[in-house]
């Protein structure tokens, strides 16, 4: 569990960054890495 932890620590850094292209862009990039995190469990 911890491990998830650290990968939507990690989306949610990255989002950050491509926020300033867009909240649109945000949320894609958000929803991409939160279905990564949850298949890599």
């Amino acid at each position: 569990m911890p491990a998830l932890y650290g990968c939507l620590d990690g989306v949610l850094h990255l989002g950050h960054l491509q926020m300033r292209l867009g909240m649109i862009h945000y949320l894609f990039h958000v929803s991409i890495g939160l279905r990564i995190c949850a298949e890599k469990q």
